[in-house]
């Protein structure tokens, strides 16, 4: 068995991007797994390591030495290896020469094209020692580095300058450089609790010593003491502490030794819409917000010190100090902005270009408000309030508020608009015309707020496209996928009766002048729908057979499809499924053989086999029960009523020949394939499944 130890590999830095760290630790370890893998160099277990100062990654039982391999070298064709003296050819004795041996020492194996010349090199495994330094160097050029630095009279580059670099096998160091480096077995701890040098003497070592010099290099183990931190103190005040994880994420980039404090900010501030407050804490400070049970804002907030200070009042007191300076910027831009209504910023609006070809942000209102009016008149709300609420939907866009926190575009109007008196449905409106922003949000909640939603989104979509930018690849800069995404979760979570081609039909209605509708435009559209749609239901787990069959029959609207596809994944758990589903396929398969385009009639008298009348008496007492359930959208009763055709249809293909010499029995019989088929795609094409 070879020898096995752990490899550490640390390299020392100035303070790392906070928000590209964890990706890079990542990436690194994973480039070098990826090497080691393909030298077929094996190894237990592989894990990341960083803080602000460093990247590091610890691999367990590494194999000291490579694997040795049997490599198979293919000479000349036995036929071309020997001259016609029976001597080698000089091209044979080339190739002994290329395997480092004699000619009699070669092999002849069979090929599919006939006997060759054939040697096995034994090519020895090199020392994982020899090959770390490259494999290590190679990995870090592929770091998701966007922007490299130079220091010092270096040409080294990389994105901080580097101070140290530790590389060892088990205790033993290995040889190497990194920008300008040299390898060792010091690093250093926390810059002010523990600065002095660390020897390390084994690689499994390494967290442990870390630890008692200060810094928690373990990623998760940092992040978690992080959150632990937040609640304790949350706790203490019977609150709750508002964790966004990109922040704990950013945070724990950020320092090395967390230690929290509870930091305070004057009450006054409280007047200010608290998404602004939460909002500068978070990007801004880098904070924490509380809040009570019942998510409103205290004027607490946690901050994550990088150091346990014997002095935290002094801490405390200057971070209170820079909070309440950002504060008061965000109650300034409040203050100035709520003075005026919500509408006064809507003409300011006409200079600001949504895109050249589809005019200004104001033209994209005016098109938003009227069609969240048709919309609103379409799913019963009240057509003047949508109307109203799309006007003033963009408007938030020119206050001093939104321009300093552009993610509360929507929150921040809302508060305008009610501190002025709107209707709360506009107000809602306002806010929730974004929802959903991402896979899995929350939708807008009233029927007002859905009719600006829908419209907002479908303006966009029908926009774009009619410009001829619909995405491409994994281009998408009017984020179109997230529009179509949310339109069909709206209509189909919201159970909405209103079709896609007639939403299409009213927003490019709404254009001025008319958009480029040669090219097809409604049908483009509804495609781009139905990939999203697909996306939906392969998320939710449902299969492309019963999505396809579903998508292959006529549907009124997207909450009407959800009525089918929710039926048949019902139905699919039926015994009797499977079969028909068969018997649908033979049904489909003579009809397109004969491809007959026009629909036959019946004609009763002609049925003289037992098993086709038998059938026909069938279908003729589910029509009805049929029809009904249709009607009233009930599609697994409808199958139900279907799965009563199952055993004569069976028994019909048993025994009835379809394909008969006289044309007129067999015309007949394909006629009452062509009602039956017709009855079973009034729900999904079971053929598909």
């Amino acid at each position: 068995m070879l020898n096995k130890a752990d490899l550490l590999f640390e390299l020392g830095t100035e303070e790392l991007p906070p928000k590209s760290l964890k990706s890079m630790a990542q990436t690194l370890v994973n480039h070098v797994g990826q090497a080691l893998d393909q030298l077929e160099i094996g190894y237990s277990a592989k894990n990341f390591y960083a803080s602000p100062r460093r990247l590091a990654f610890l691999i367990k039982d590494l194999q000291a030495i490579q694997k040795d391999k049997l490599i198979d070298k293919e000479g000349p064709f036995v036929d071309k290896a020997y001259d016609q003296n029976g001597q080698p050819t000089q091209a044979a004795l080339g190739f002994a020469d290329a395997c480092g041996v004699r000619f009699d020492e070669l092999s002849v194996i069979d090929h599919k094209k006939g006997k060759r010349l054939f040697y096995q090199v034994k090519q020895l495994g090199s020392k994982i020692q020899d090959l770390l330094p490259g494999i290590i160097e190679d990995a870090l050029k592929k770091l998701p580095i966007p922007k490299t630095m130079r220091w010092g009279n270096e040409s080294h580059q990389f994105v901080r300058p580097v101070h140290w670099a530790v590389l060892m096998l088990g205790n033993e160091v290995i040889p190497a450089q990194f920008y300008g480096c040299k390898t060792a077995n010091i690093s250093y701890g926390h810059r002010f609790h523990n600065p002095q040098a660390l020897v390390i003497t084994h690689a499994t070592a390494y967290v442990e010593l870390l630890k008692q010099a200060y810094v928690l290099v373990d990623w998760q183990k940092r992040k978690a003491k992080i959150i632990e931190q937040a609640h304790t103190i949350a706790n203490r005040l019977n609150a709750k502490a508002v964790l966004n994880d990109d922040l704990i994420e950013e945070v724990t980039a950020i320092v090395e030794w967390p230690h929290a404090l509870c930091c305070d900010f004057d009450m006054h501030f409280l007047r200010v819409p608290q998404e602004a407050l939460i909002s500068a804490m978070e990007e801004h400070q880098k904070c924490f917000a509380i809040v009570d049970q019942n998510g409103k804002l205290l004027n607490h907030f946690i901050t994550i010190s990088n150091i346990d200070s014997s002095h935290p009042q002094t801490v405390i007191k200057g971070n209170n100090k820079v909070m309440a300076a950002r504060l008061s910027d965000a109650a300034f831009f409040y203050d100035t902005d709520v003075k005026r209504p919500l509408e006064s910023y809507v003409e300011k609006l006409k200079v600001v270009t949504f895109q050249q070809q589809l005019g200004s942000v104001y033209d994209r209102t005016l098109r938003i408000s009227n069609l969240a009016y048709e919309i609103a008149k379409l799913i019963g709300a009240d057509a003047l309030l949508a109307k109203r609420a799309g006007m003033l939907s963009k408007a938030d866009l020119m206050t001093d508020m939104v321009y300093e926190f552009t993610n509360l575009q929507g929150v921040i109007g809302k508060y305008y608009a009610n501190a002025h008196g709107e209707h709360n449905d506009v107000c809602q409106a306002i806010e929730q015309q974004y929802w959903p922003k991402y896979a899995g949000d929350k939708l807008p909640e009233n029927k007002v707020a859905q009719a600006v939603a829908l419209a907002e989104k479908l303006d966009t979509l029908v926009g774009i496209f009619g410009i001829g930018q619909k995405p491409t690849g994994d281009k998408d800069p009017f984020a179109l996928r997230r529009a179509a995404i949310g339109v069909l979760r709206i209509l189909k979570e919201h159970q909405l009766s209103i079709s896609l081609l007639s939403l299409i039909k009213l927003s490019i209605a709404t254009f001025n002048p008319k958009l480029n509708t040669q090219n097809d435009l409604e049908n483009l559209l509804l495609q781009f729908f139905v990939d999203r749609l697909k996306v939906i239901y392969k998320d939710e787990g449902v299969t492309s057979e019963i999505f396809e069959s579903v998508l292959a029959v006529e549907y009124s609207n997207i909450a009407d499809f959800d009525a089918r596809i929710q039926a048949l994944i019902s139905f699919k758990m039926h015994p009797v499924c499977e079969r028909l589903a068969q018997s649908n396929k033979r049904v489909v398969n003579i009809l397109e053989k004969n491809n007959i385009k026009t629909q036959l009639n019946i004609n009763e008298n002609l049925f003289i086999e037992t098993q086709e009348k038998v059938l026909f008496q069938g279908l003729l007492s589910v029509e009805d029960k049929l029809n009904k359930a249709i009607f009233k959208q009930a599609y697994y009763d409808s199958l139900i009523a279907l799965s009563a055709l199952d055993e004569s249809l069976a028994l019909f293909f048993e025994h009835v020949m379809v394909m008969d010499k006289d044309e007129s029995l067999k015309n007949n019989r394909i006629a009452l394939l062509q009602r039956l088929h017709a009855m079973f795609r009034k729900v999904a094409d079971l053929s598909v499944l």
